[in-house]
């Protein structure tokens, strides 16, 4: 049996609790790297003052669960000015049905290198409360891992927790679901990206053979898990999984899955074997997640960015619902139109009525909100329902990031490179449907779904058109011939760099020096490559490149 804790017992002990924190943080210096992501992180209860409200400079990235009418719990990551070694996850609830929240209630969190991110919530049948977070080196170490705590007393004013554990390899951004038959699944990933830049030998996992959107299955509630199986989501399409899954009406299990819209897969087997993830059919979207889930009528509700068909940006996020398991969507709901929104999660409470969490402005106004409504209130596309209510404010951070140190950099001179073609006739492009034409200066943001702003540009390429697309690739077609330009890292300065796929197209090399194109950060700084595009051609790369005509 796992051991619990109170969150007022832990409160009485907190000196010695720290004292503890500083051993582990001993042990993990000590432990070979591969491991230290393995150690059991902290729960800090109460919330210490360096993780307060007025201190944390990003948060996003919610969860959300009732466990009552009126008990509901969210939770999110935050700490660092962004995603990286320093984030942790929080914890908050509402006691009067998501009319007010609480501050804080505990922190998980782990010295050193260790990052705690993308948490997922969920009420399982027998009515005990899980809270899921990954776990692993920086960013991205090709690894990660599932894990969680739990509490069989949600409702009560101080819920004992277990020990943190650890459940799988991977991570896990949808709610676990349990199928007509009362397994419980999991829907677990090993993104099919690259790992993080710096991580140390040692400390990072080949994704290759290893990565999918994976369903773990339970058949004891909980006590063991097994991964069943998993959907292969090809390189050209993955981006982070981020995977819902559902069973429709016939048996058939559905995920659909983060790609760079969203993507499709099947199993008929109960989540053993699957089909390989494909585009979906009858939806569009930005590279974000979504919400999926089976509603206590059975219909299936659906909160994303925009139109089922649509792809605007992490803007517009609107409810939907399928009553014919996912073929057609109706009603829309518009929870939140604003740029910046993102992230969505719900639950539902047994009256009926459903919530979401979500974030807004994760460095900038670094809130998480939430929306109370029914069924009706989708299919109505207004609220109706007499308790319905949008932007709920959940939590706010006020904290503020220092001016960063400039970045010293010696750049690579690029005296391999060709002269730039600047007399040349400009080529024009025509971009997805997701993506949108700008006007590149210093200053202007560079990507639809990072705030990141360019800086340093030359002058000769201020004024130009550039392509704003997602960070993580873009597609465009050439409208008129011309010369066009596309600023990427070298692969030495980031392993997200565009350069291979570039030269396979007959991109070349400019003879200029690098520049930091945003940020303040080694990776960001880039080198510009250039060819002659000719009307028809499709230009295409994964991963970041900024394409400028």
């Amino acid at each position: 049996m796992r051991k619990t804790f109170s969150l007022r017992f832990l409160w009485r002990f907190f000196p010695l609790a720290l004292l503890w924190s500083a051993a582990l943080s001993a042990q993990d210096v000590a432990a070979p790297l591969s491991e230290m992501a393995l150690q059991t992180p902290t729960v800090l209860a109460p919330v210490p003052e360096k993780y307060s409200d007025k201190n944390r400079m990003f948060q996003g990235i919610p969860s959300l669960a009732v466990t009552n009418d009126r008990n509901v719990w969210a939770v999110w990551y935050t700490g660092g000015t962004t995603e990286c070694a320093e984030n942790y996850i929080l914890v908050v609830r509402s006691r009067d049905g998501g009319a007010t929240w609480s501050e804080p209630i505990f922190a998980v969190d782990m010295e050193g290198p260790v990052r705690l991110y993308d948490p997922s919530m969920w009420q399982d049948p027998e009515g005990k409360l899980w809270v899921f977070w990954a776990q692993g080196w920086t960013w991205w170490d090709g690894r990660a891992g599932v894990w969680a705590m739990t509490s069989k007393n949600p409702n009560d004013d101080t819920p004992a927790w277990s020990e943190p554990f650890r459940i799988c390899d991977g991570i896990m951004m949808g709610k676990p679901f349990v199928d007509s038959r009362g397994a419980w699944h999991l829907p677990v990933s090993i993104w099919n990206v690259p790992t993080s830049v710096g991580i140390p030998q040692g400390a990072f996992f080949p994704v290759e053979g290893r990565s999918g959107a994976k369903c773990w299955t339970s058949v004891d509630q909980g006590k063991t898990w097994r991964c069943s199986g998993s959907a292969f989501v090809p390189r050209e399409i993955a981006v982070f999984d981020e995977h819902s899954i559902v069973e429709k009406k016939d048996g058939t299990f559905w995920a659909l899955v983060r790609t760079k819209g969203i993507g499709e897969a099947f199993s008929s087997d109960g989540g053993v074997t699957w089909t390989e993830c494909k585009p979906c059919e009858n939806l569009r979207h930005t590279s974000a997640r979504f919400f999926l889930r089976r509603l206590a009528s059975g219909n299936l509700i659906l909160v994303k960015h925009g139109k089922p068909m649509e792809d605007c940006g992490r803007s517009r996020l609107t409810a939907y619902i399928s009553r014919d398991d996912g073929a057609t969507w109706e009603g829309g709901l518009l929870l939140d139109e604003r740029n910046g929104v993102s992230y969505p999660d719900g639950d539902q409470t047994p009256d009926g009525t459903i919530f979401v969490v979500y974030d807004f402005g994760r460095t900038g106004a670094k809130e998480i909100l939430a929306a109370r409504f029914s069924e009706e209130d989708i299919l109505a596309a207004k609220i109706i329902s007499p308790h319905g209510a949008l932007r709920i404010l959940v939590n706010k951070a006020h904290g503020s990031a220092p001016p960063p140190t400039p970045l010293k950099f010696t750049p690579n001179p690029n005296s391999d490179g060709a002269s730039p073609r600047t007399d040349d006739p400009r080529a024009a492009f025509r971009p997805s449907q997701s993506d949108e034409l700008a006007t590149l200066e210093n200053g202007v943001k560079l990507f639809l779904n990072r705030d990141y702003r360019a800086q340093n540009l030359p002058e000769f390429l201020q004024g130009k058109t550039f392509v704003r697309g997602n960070i993580d690739g873009i597609r465009a077609s050439c409208t008129t011939s011309g010369t066009a330009f596309v600023y990427t890292p070298l692969p030495a300065r980031n392993k997200h760099s565009a350069v291979e796929t570039l030269e396979s197209q007959g991109w070349s090399k400019v003879a200029l020096p690098e520049i930091l194109l945003f940020g303040n950060v080694p990776g960001n700084i880039v080198t510009l490559y250039q060819k002659e595009c000719h009307a028809g051609e499709m230009v295409e790369f994964s991963w970041w490149g900024v394409l400028i005509f």
